[in-house]
């Protein structure tokens, strides 16, 4: 009885990872989205006044790194958004990143890495 139990469980779970692998490789989904670029966007909220001295010490290592990212093609595009606050707890600053898929992203986000 314990051998039947064994061999059917087995059974199973070999057809389903099959069947999985099958609708996986056929590309289609059902997930309510399509793959393509995204963006990754940090909100920054510096105090009052001191919008101007943020940007300027981020101006060489954030735009430095970003162009080096853009000629080797590992980022799509980058931007810098100024506003005002809506309250004094919100953001008003944007850096935004937008890479080719969401898989490039979060690799990037783990820190350097050979791609």
């Amino acid at each position: 009885m314990k051998l039947r139990v064994v061999i059917l469980i087995t059974a199973f779970c070999v057809i389903a990872g099959y069947s999985d692998a099958q609708s996986s490789s056929t590309g289609s989904s059902s997930a309510p989205y399509t793959e393509g670029a995204v963006w990754d966007i940090t909100m920054v909220k510096t105090k009052p006044g001191l919008d101007d001295d943020y940007l300027k010490s981020i101006a060489q290592t954030f735009k430095g790194v970003m162009e080096e990212q853009k000629k080797q093609g590992i980022i799509m595009d980058y931007k810098v958004l100024l506003g005002d606050s809506a309250d004094r707890n919100d953001f008003n600053i944007l850096l935004m990143i937008e890479y080719k898929t969401w898989r490039r992203s979060t690799v990037c986000a783990k820190g350097p890495t050979r791609l």
